[in-house]
């Protein structure tokens, strides 16, 4: 099981309590996750295996604020603070691995995406009628749900300024051949 959680130790212990313990926990883990090939399937063996994944993402999104009161004209343009994008997404992952020769393998995973929400919130200090984002008309300020698109859009009590679909479904299709050049099961004293 691959867990990924950058940002805090809360959250991890969190994770661990309601998924188990982790064999891996990767700070910045690629895109698809690579799986661990130091055993590979050999000599017609069939390794089957599921993985969990469960990605959170946050970021500030800075604008240029070109004109601000109180600048300099000749300085470089402010850049502040506009919104907050999150992200989660959970992913589960089977994977079949089958052993064609000795030391060979291929392999086949296919990445499931259980649920993936993406929101768009005002900065600390930002409301809507300071927002670059709605200034310059690229969203409302009443927001947009893309659940509802047609709605009334989002409560003006809320900071969230953008909600995206709830997306789930097959995220790709990941064939693999491997070949371990260096098996340890020849000359254990050089592996």
């Amino acid at each position: 099981m691959t867990v990924f959680c950058p940002s805090g130790v809360a959250r991890f212990l969190a994770v661990v309590v309601l998924c188990g313990a982790p064999a891996t926990a990767l700070a910045d883990p690629p895109d698809p996750p690579v799986t661990n090939y130091s055993e590979i399937a050999s000599a017609f063996d069939v390794h089957v295996s599921v993985d969990y994944r469960f990605e959170l993402g946050h970021t500030n999104i800075r604008r240029e604020a070109a004109g601000l009161p109180g600048t300099d004209p000749d300085g470089p343009l402010p850049i502040v603070d506009d919104l907050v994008a999150d992200s989660t997404r959970h992913i589960i992952t089977p994977r079949l691995a089958f052993g064609i020769f000795d030391d060979v393998e291929v392999s086949a995973e296919l990445p499931v995406i259980i649920g993936w929400r993406r929101q768009l919130s005002l900065a600390n200090g930002i409301d809507r009628g300071r927002s670059s984002t709605v200034a310059d008309g690229i969203l409302p300020a009443t927001g947009y749900d893309a659940d509802d698109p047609g709605g009334p859009g989002l409560p003006t009590s809320e900071a969230t300024l953008f909600r995206g679909p709830s997306r789930a479904g097959i995220d790709q299709l990941i064939a693999g051949l491997t070949w371990a050049a260096m098996n340890e099961a020849r000359d254990p004293t050089k592996p």
